[in-house]
């Protein structure tokens, strides 16, 4: 497998990972949870790309590039809104995770392929790529968000299936 199909599995696993983060019921544990996913990310694919990672400027990274941490803080906290701020909070806040991881990967592995580092990244020019990156990864995350809803009620109806033949 080359890299980049490497590097695209890495973000794949990820925004799945990510947009569980988002289901996580408890507000703000769900944010700081999507952070530990995007660090371990960039870790990775550092890896991968054989560069150099420092966890301080890793986490000031994501925090710099992202911006939009308040966003996610925002739509976490409308989980406190009981029963309908718990349904719609995880449900948005799960596609925002998965977008903006998504669009993380894609900018590390921007800077990792061009640069050879993280460490040279200008924080502007991130950002106007990220939120390019972050529009498709909206629809990327929608995506695996209803390929893995549709498994997951295929195997509940299997399961079903099976415990009725069993009577």
């Amino acid at each position: 497998m080359d890299i980049d199909k490497k590097a695209d599995k890495i973000i794949t696993e990820k925004v799945l990972y990510a947009m569980g983060a988002g289901l996580i019921p408890v507000p703000i544990i769900d944010v700081i949870t999507l952070t530990k996913v995007q660090i371990d990310m960039m870790k990775a694919l550092s890896e991968l790309y054989d560069a150099d990672y420092y966890e301080v400027s890793g986490e000031a990274l994501v925090t710099s590039i992202t911006m939009g941490f308040f966003a996610k803080a925002g739509a976490s906290l409308i989980k406190f809104i009981p029963v309908v701020g718990t349904i719609v909070g995880d449900a948005a806040l799960a596609v925002i995770s998965g977008a903006s991881t998504y669009a993380l990967g894609r900018v590390f592995i921007k800077y990792l392929k061009e640069e050879g580092t993280l460490m040279n990244i200008d924080i502007k020019e991130a950002r106007v790529f990220y939120k390019k990156m972050y529009e498709k990864g909206k629809d990327v995350a929608e995506n695996l968000f209803k390929k893995v809803k549709k498994e997951n009620s295929e195997e509940i109806h299997d399961v079903e299936t099976e415990d009725e033949d069993k009577k």
